[in-house]
């Protein structure tokens, strides 16, 4: 064992170790630099256990830490490739459902173009039958296909050549029809046989 080696500035203690001067030392100059150890430390090998083991604790923990990251990372990067593909799916859907509004739109203006235009086209075919068109654009769609009907069941010589009283005369069959049409006379229906 070492002894102390007393110095006027401080002491030196046998482990290396430097105790400072009580204050209002001799000259208050400062100490001398440590002397070197001439053998090294030695630590007991009970601490190098209990340092390594708690480092490995600390690795342990920290790697486990990283695994749960990965995990996780792995999570949310699934998470977002499948909330991608959605987005893209649904901008998809999105397109077609514009473009299927667009469809139907167009498709209704051409059927409401059609429609019409077979409207005007019974309303032609009645008033060059000799009906008054006043008395035809009054009328609905299908009360133009039942007068269209009934001028169908007619044959046109019975329609055509009349009878009764001569020319002026209102009871031929073809004036006569021709009033019921105009007037919307539920006997019309009744022309040919039908109800």
């Amino acid at each position: 064992m070492k002894s102390l080696e007393f110095c006027p500035q401080g002491i030196w203690l046998p482990d290396g170790h430097y105790l400072p001067p009580i204050a209002g030392g001799a000259d208050g100059d400062p100490p001398p630099d440590p002397k070197p150890d001439s053998q090294p430390k030695m630590v007991p090998e009970s601490d190098l256990i209990a340092a390594k083991a708690g480092l490995q604790k600390d690795i342990d923990t920290s790697r486990a830490e990283l695994r749960t990251l990965r995990e996780q990372l792995g999570r949310e990067t699934a998470s977002k490739t499948e909330l991608e593909a959605k987005l893209t799916e649904q901008t998809t859907l999105q397109e077609k459902l514009t473009q299927l509004e667009k469809d139907h739109a167009e498709s209704k203006t051409a059927l409401e173009a059609a429609q019409k235009r077979l409207l005007d086209s019974k309303i032609q075919s009645l008033v060059a039958k000799g009906l008054k068109k006043e008395s035809v654009e009054k009328r609905t769609e299908a009360e133009l296909d039942a007068m269209l009907e009934a001028l169908t069941l007619v044959p046109s010589r019975q329609y055509d050549n009349g009878g009764g009283k001569g020319a002026g005369d209102k009871s031929r069959p073809r004036d006569l029809y021709r009033q019921a049409l105009e007037e919307g006379s539920p006997s019309i229906h009744r022309i040919g046989g039908k109800t």
